[in-house]
Parts: structure tokens; C-alpha cells; sequence
């Protein structure tokens, strides 16, 4: 893959890597837990979108260094990718799989791991690291330094982390009008969870993927989703 590699942020240095630069367009590729760059198998569809450019950021959070980082600190970083990239406005935003940390967790790995994990979360400073012998009796995913600030973020209800929780009620989105693209085949979402009307807002469009998982690797799937983001972008 062809792009330039920039730095969009100097101190601490941090990269973004931009495809077919000098469009009139830009599509900024915000990857979830463990993502770096290339991570999402879709990127080279994403190429195919006249008139786009496409932006990769790595952020302080981004393989295996999310345990010991905060959303507020990605948010940061995020905005000045957007500066640096010279953003007019962000005039639409495109969620792929927008899921509770929190659920999956739960339906994938151990609840007393879990619970154990927690209770010594609790029991510690804010920024202390929690013994990855712990984090690896959850999941082999929490093999990572942790502290235990981001362990209760993403573990406990209302954490700073938990956003798409089917129990938290009506979520709040913003005027931006955004496509949520949920996978049929979700391996950490609920099967009806793209029926919820926690998604009911005016400025949301809910599509749901046929036989997609979590990252969409599905060859099929990523060529209906496709559909969905061009009709999106074009409306």
C-alpha cells in the first residue's frame, strides 16, 4: 500500500499514514482495542472511494498499549490528527461495529475472572498496574499492561469506557449524521442488539451486516458494507 507517513504530532511522536493524498475528501481510519495500522481488512475497499483520501492514525493506545491509556487521551491525539490534516469540518462519522466492551467481555470470558479482577482494581491507586497473571485468567486478549484506572473504564458499569451497553438506556449521539455498521455475526454483541431503540435518534442510520463478525473479514460481508458506506457518503 502507497501513502505518505507524516507525523501529526511531534511530541510524543506520533504517525499517520495517508493514502492517495491530495483528494478532496478524507476518511480518517480510527482503529479499536489492539488495532494499529493495517488492521482493518477493509482498507483497500476504502481506497476505492473516489475522491478520498485515506488517513491511518496509530495513537498512545493503539496494539497492545491500551491498557495503560485513556480515552480523553485519545480524543487528544485524534484532534490533532484532524488539525494536522487540515480538516474543513468532520462532516459525517462511520461507526463499524460499535459495541459494549463491557457485554463482550462478559459473553466471551470468565465472570469470577472477571470479578476478581475487579475487586483488585478497587483495591489500588488509580494508575497502579494490575498483575497480568489476573488479566490473563480473564482472556489472553488482557495479556497487556493494565492499569487499573482502564481495567474498571471498560469492566464496570457507567465506566468511562462503557458506551454501547444495552442496559444503559437511550445512548446520546451528536447531530453528526453517523452510519452504524453492526455485524450479524458479532462474536461480542448480543444477536438483537441492532434492533435496540437505544439507537433511535434522527441523526443515525442503523444497518446490520449479513454474516459479519466483529472486524468484517468476510470477503461478502465487506462488499455489502461497502453498499451501505458509498450510499451513505453520496446522500
Amino acid at each position: 500500500m502507497l501513502g505518505d507517513l507524516q507525523l501529526y504530532q511531534h511530541a510524543p511522536p506520533r504517525p499517520l499514514f495517508i493514502s492517495r493524498p491530495g483528494q478532496s475528501r478524507i476518511i480518517l481510519c480510527i482503529g479499536g482495542m489492539g488495532d494499529g495500522l493495517l488492521a482493518l481488512p477493509y482498507i483497500e475497499k476504502l481506497l476505492g472511494l473516489p475522491g478520498y483520501s485515506v488517513a491511518q492514525i496509530l495513537l498512545s493506545s493503539s496494539y497492545n498499549q491500551w491498557g495503560v491509556a485513556t480515552l480523553r487521551q485519545d480524543a487528544e491525539e485524534i484532534i490533532n490528527a484532524v488539525d494536522h490534516a487540515h480538516f474543513a469540518r468532520i462532516s459525517v462519522a462511520i461507526l463499524q461495529a460499535p459495541v459494549s466492551d463491557r457485554e463482550g467481555m462478559f459473553m466471551t470470558c470468565s465472570h469470577d475472572a472477571i470479578q476478581r479482577a475487579t475487586a483488585i482494581a478497587q483495591a489500588v491507586e488509580p494508575d497502579a498496574l494490575i498483575d497480568r497473571n489476573v488479566l490473563r485468567d480473564v482472556d489472553e486478549a488482557f495479556d497487556i499492561p493494565m492499569t487499573s484506572y482502564r481495567w474498571l473504564s471498560i469492566a464496570k458499569k457507567g465506566g468511562d469506557d462503557d458506551y454501547f451497553s444495552s442496559d444503559l438506556g437511550h445512548w446520546k449521539f451528536t447531530s453528526t449524521p453517523t452510519l452504524c455498521i453492526l455485524g450479524e455475526k458479532d462474536e461480542f454483541v448480543p444477536s438483537n442488539a441492532w434492533q435496540s431503540q437505544a439507537w433511535a435518534s434522527p441523526s443515525v442510520k442503523v444497518v446490520a451486516i449479513t454474516g459479519a463478525n466483529h472486524k468484517v473479514d468476510s470477503e461478502a460481508a465487506q462488499d455489502e458494507m461497502m453498499v451501505h458506506v458509498r450510499a451513505f457518503l453520496t446522500a
